[in-house]
């Protein structure tokens, strides 16, 4: 996702995503526009409220232990690559800001914060399958549960 459309949509300009995505992009379709428009709307009534533009959440605390019971915990970020025409949504956006805070209060060579604060855009597509995998096991957890 080009960094503008990513400013514009943290922004909660939907007008300005919109007008930046159209015509569609190579490998974007209809749908994905329109989440991205969604979560420009939602950005700005968040900002209206006085509240941050994404919320600041924590995956659950239950999601590593099944991710490492799976054995699939602890591949390096380098090694996951976001499938074609993935849309970093609002909870992947609040995992990187909050991981891009903690960040600055490290004590890291000069210019590595802010060469990671500009590839925001990168670092959400890159968590983007695993948020959708945890999302979909406490789903499947949900549907299954029994009372």
């Amino acid at each position: 996702m080009p960094p503008e459309v990513q400013s514009a949509i943290d922004a909660g300009d939907a007008d300005r995503v919109t007008a930046l995505l159209t015509p569609l992009p190579d490998g974007m379709s209809k749908s994905q526009q329109k989440k991205l428009v969604k979560q420009a709307q939602i950005a700005g009534k968040r900002l209206a409220q006085g509240k941050p533009a994404h919320a600041a959440s924590l995956p659950s605390a239950g999601a590593k232990p099944k991710a490492e019971a799976k054995g699939d915990g602890g591949a390096p970020a380098d090694v996951i690559k976001p499938a074609a025409g993935t849309v970093a949504g609002v909870e992947e956006q609040a995992i990187i800001a909050d991981l891009l805070a903690a960040i600055g209060g490290l004590a890291l060579p000069d210019g590595a914060a802010s060469a990671l604060q500009g590839q925001r855009a990168a670092l959400c597509s890159a968590i983007a399958p695993r948020v959708n995998a945890i999302r979909n096991d406490a789903y499947a957890q949900g549907f299954t549960a029994r009372a």
